[in-house]
């Protein structure tokens, strides 16, 4: 169990580390000086997925961003704005069972996070967890609502592609200490939420995108 107890303490010493103004809590606020045109990362009229559109807003006389892009992608429907911060939900209101983004302040460093959960991309582009309840000791499973499959400790060090593919796959996460249940945290918008860190990783390049992702062609991308 030592393994597990050095994974948990690297992956809350990673998220500290490369996330420092992010790391603090999953409550995440914007001030006014926050929504400045030189914090904007992402153009927001390029699409991250077929049938994505650029929207604008009246403000009238309020804070925020004078435009955002929204969408429907691998079953949740998303919203950014400029800044990289996003809003996953299976909800069109996106205020159900979010998975949200948020990214340190004029850099492409972001995180994907719910309550219970974060996720990140290393310095090799690999997606690493956060799990902040979790303890030595602890076990985790994948449940699809019938049957469990049991997880590997290695959940929480660099995800690799056997392991990212099955959590990608839905369901629930769910975290034990002996036979009581910890967390239960729905993976839903999860595959969605990392590719969008990546693509903000890698400024709006889609060869970055999963094999299969409803890429927009170069037509649509123009808005034409």
């Amino acid at each position: 169990m030592q393994k597990l107890t050095v994974s948990i303490v690297l992956a809350g010493a990673l998220l500290a580390a490369a996330h420092p103004a992010i790391a603090q809590s999953t409550a995440f606020e914007r001030r006014e000086e926050a929504f400045a045109s030189e914090n904007a990362i992402l153009d927001t009229s390029i699409p991250f997925a077929i049938g994505a559109r650029q929207a604008e807003q009246n403000l009238r006389g309020s804070f925020g961003w004078p435009t955002f892009q929204e969408g429907l992608v691998d079953g949740v429907y998303f919203r950014f704005d400029p800044d990289g911060y996003a809003r996953f939900s299976p909800s069109p209101r996106l205020d159900t069972d979010v998975f949200e983004v948020v990214c340190r302040p004029r850099t492409y460093t972001c995180q994907g996070q719910k309550p219970g959960l974060t996720v990140l991309l290393n310095e090799r582009g690999q997606l690493q967890l956060v799990l902040p309840n979790a303890a030595q000791g602890d076990t985790f499973a994948l449940s699809d609502g019938v049957s469990e499959l049991a997880l590997p400790e290695r959940i929480l060090q660099p995800l690799d592609i056997r392991l990212e593919t099955l959590l990608a796959s839905g369901g629930e996460l769910i975290v034990r200490r002996g036979t009581n249940e910890i967390d239960r945290i729905s993976l839903k918008g999860f595959s969605a939420v990392a590719a969008y860190l990546r693509w903000v990783a890698a400024r709006q390049d889609y060869t970055v995108l999963p094999r299969g992702w409803p890429v927009p062609n170069s037509k649509g991308a123009d808005g034409n």
